[in-house]
């Protein structure tokens, strides 16, 4: 089963990283939930295409599967005020989406422009005047389009989840993920970025769907945060003294969190996560909290609040992680090997403990104490002219300070299975990683 990506259309493209894992689209955009009216206003009035899509077996079964697709951003996401009401079908022609007022779904792909590998994509209108929540600023939406790829073979789940599936693709879990969009929401993970957190790569929100499965049909947590902080109760903090949304230094390293004055509404109580095993921190007052890190790593910081707001029906509950946000480093730790090639050259191994990812940001290798002409990159091969021993030194840095690492090389003309120096080695996972952040590798230098 591969996965097929959930193209978002480039007006679209672009989204605002936040440290809470999901992503607004930007510009900024919502609904504006205090309006009301028929179309392009409070509640969504959406329009369905009036063919039915490829797959699925009559309109009935479109238009149920697209209102819970709309019900799933109310009924499973809480504090969430998402509503929607279903309007008459619209000719499934090519209409361009000009402005009109209507938010619409169409399955005959009428930009012409959608690959294979794409299920669908999202557009949509916003105008000059804004929403304001939780702190942000949005454009206030309008109307939104969401365009189906008619070469796709759509199912419900129980179909998508029968061994007898070939692949099919759950247009619930779809179209949901597409509202997602019209609601302001990218992607969770981009395709290529980093997506170490479990809980980002399980948002119906993540950048992509398998055939033949029907997961992430529902929003998780992660899409929770997302639709709260655009249209309910949300919760943020900052890192001091930095005040930037991450913090980077040396072990043992100390910083505060304070909430800023646009999240203590209602609140009452806070609950801290330090994410070091360290004691969880309660308050009743949004009062800054002061923690100190004492080992390397890379640590993510939670802040649950519990509050009362007639809005969430009452008493309600809201998490904010900072996934990664504070880098503790200690000295680094350089080391290496090297073995005889043959012809007077010398490959260099570098075996250094790379510790937390981050932890070292610059490798230096300095020959015979030549700083002027020394190389940066990660494994250098030197070549030279003869059986002279050479000093090979490497410098690393890092937030946690510079280390020099020395030792003396004596080429041969002959080849060498291994040298007389013999230090640990690395993981071939960390090595990949810290090549592709270099971006240089294998640089060889004659020496006269």
């Amino acid at each position: 089963m591969n996965p097929r990506r959930l193209l978002v259309l480039p007006l679209l493209a672009l989204t605002v990283p936040l440290l809470g894992g999901w992503k607004f689209i930007t510009p900024l955009r919502a609904w504006d939930i205090t309006d009301t009216g028929p179309n392009g206003t409070w509640p969504i009035e959406w329009h369905t295409g009036n063919v039915v899509p490829n797959g699925l077996d009559d309109h009935e079964e479109k238009w149920a599967l697209t209102q819970q697709s709309y019900d799933h951003w109310r009924d499973d996401v809480p504090c969430s005020p998402i509503d929607s009401v279903r309007g008459e079908d619209i000719t499934n022609g090519n209409q361009g989406f000009n402005a009109s007022g209507l938010t619409t779904l169409v399955f005959n792909d009428p930009f012409n422009d959608l690959g294979t590998s794409t299920l669908a994509a999202a557009l949509t209108y916003r105008s000059n005047s804004v929403v304001t929540n939780n702190g942000y600023v949005f454009e206030k939406v309008t109307e939104a389009h969401i365009v189906f790829n008619d070469w796709v073979r759509w199912a419900d789940a129980d179909e998508v989840s029968d061994p007898g599936c070939f692949n099919q693709r759950d247009y619930m879990s779809t179209t949901t993920h597409e509202i997602g969009h019209t609601l302001g929401l990218g992607h969770s993970c981009e395709d290529g970025e980093a997506c170490s957190d479990p809980l980002l790569r399980g948002a119906n929100m993540y950048w992509s769907r398998a055939s033949c499965s029907d997961s992430r049909r529902l929003p998780n947590d992660d899409d929770d945060a997302a639709i709260n902080a655009a249209y309910g109760v949300s919760v943020d903090f900052e890192l001091e003294p930095v005040g930037s949304e991450s913090l980077v230094g040396p072990a043992p390293l100390t910083a505060e969190m304070t909430v800023p004055a646009a999240f203590q509404t209602d609140v009452t109580e806070y609950q801290w996560n330090f994410g070091d095993g360290s004691e969880h921190v309660i308050t009743t007052s949004p009062d800054p909290v002061e923690h100190t890190w004492d080992a390397e790593g890379q640590y993510t910081i939670t802040l649950t609040i519990l509050g009362n707001n007639a809005d969430c029906g009452g008493e309600y509950e809201a998490e904010q992680r900072k996934v990664g946000a504070v880098l503790v480093c200690e000295e680094p730790r350089p080391s290496f090997d090297f073995v005889n090639e043959g012809d007077f050259t010398v490959g260099i191994v570098n075996t250094s403990d790379l510790g937390a990812f981050g932890c070292i940001t610059d490798f230096l290798w300095i020959l015979d104490g030549d700083e002027g002409s020394a190389l940066r990159t990660y494994e250098p091969t030197y070549t030279f002219d003869g059986t002279e021993e050479h000093t090979v030194t490497l410098r690393a840095t890092g937030p946690g300070g510079t280390t020099d690492f020395s030792l003396t090389v004596e080429p041969t003309r002959q080849s060498a299975e291994g040298c007389n120096a013999s230090v640990a080695g690395t993981g071939s996972a960390s090595l990949i990683a810290l090549l592709g952040f270099f971006g240089l590798a294998g640089l060889r230098r004659r020496r006269s």
